[in-house]
């Protein structure tokens, strides 16, 4: 499985004063089993790039592909696409509407053509799988918190059994618990059901905890594309991005002006724990 991106532009308001490039030549290749992050100011371009992943927005010049297929074709079926790369909106919670929990989660798998049976099964698996507790199943979704809503909304993807999964800016809106509680799901799906993970966040902690593999989008155009931890040692192409280093690699950074001997391109905070505690022994 492969998303391509071949040479893509998206342009809004060609013909009117105010046009514009959402998208300028990009060109992406997603893998089987990455966990990519995609980072960029407000007006980069990230929504714009994830829903064509989803076959949502067409591009004005360029291919997308998926499984070596041209998504645009007019023969292509951008449903059953829609099943295999599940695209996660920011605040998802706004999209349920069914009177219960279980039967918000069935609408996905039934839209894509999954029987009955199999959908409520899917259904089941998936509510299961971001620790939604049995009791909640029936319940209005309405009447949750926000953080078990925002739950409620990724099992509705995850029934369609996604190969890939998109997330924009999964923990908006939640308090710190509940954050750390959806991105340790999202790790989960990706170590245990080797889903592939697509990670839209304007939080720089977050990408460099958990994603592999990392894109900077600056007005429209890719400048970055490598290992997470390699993106961020390019410190100037991120400030002129509007962006910024984890605060652990900052923190690194003046440890080291006091006279630490730390490596100042740590990412993640148990790597610079660990040698903090090399440091002091």
């Amino acid at each position: 499985m492969k998303i391509i991106i071949n040479h893509v532009t998206v342009e809004y308001d060609k013909n009117l004063p105010n046009y514009s490039k959402a998208l300028d030549d990009i060109s992406l290749i997603i893998n089987e089993g990455d966990f990519l992050g995609i980072a960029g100011h407000t007006g980069s371009g990230k929504s714009t790039l994830i829903q064509l992943m989803n076959g949502l927005i067409k591009p004005s010049k360029g291919n997308v592909y998926f499984e070596g297929e041209d998504i645009f074709e007019k023969r292509y079926d951008r449903k059953t696409l829609r099943g295999k790369v599940g695209l996660l909106f920011q605040y998802p919670e706004y999209q349920l509407f069914a009177e219960t929990v279980f039967e918000d989660v069935c609408f996905g798998p039934l839209n894509i053509g999954f029987d009955r049976k199999a959908a409520e099964l899917s259904a089941y698996d998936a509510l299961k799988s971001v620790g939604m507790p049995d009791d909640l199943f029936y319940q209005s979704p309405f009447n949750m918190s926000g953080g078990q809503m925002r739950r409620a909304a990724l099992a509705g993807i995850l029934a369609m059994k996604p190969e890939v999964l998109i997330l924009d800016e999964p923990t908006a809106g939640l308090d710190p618990g509940a954050q750390q509680s959806i991105l340790g799901i999202i790790k989960k799906l990706h170590e245990e059901k080797k889903i592939t993970i697509v990670l839209v966040s304007h939080n720089m902690d977050d990408i460099a905890e958990y994603t592999d593999r990392m894109i900077v989008l600056n007005k429209g155009r890719k400048v970055l594309d490598g290992l997470t931890k390699d993106v961020f040692m390019e410190k100037d192409i991120l400030k002129e991005a509007g962006l910024s280093v984890p605060q652990v690699t900052e923190l690194c950074g003046m440890l080291n002006k006091k006279g630490f001997p730390i490596n100042q391109d740590l990412i993640r905070y148990e790597d610079v724990k660990r040698e903090l505690l090399n440091i002091l022994k």
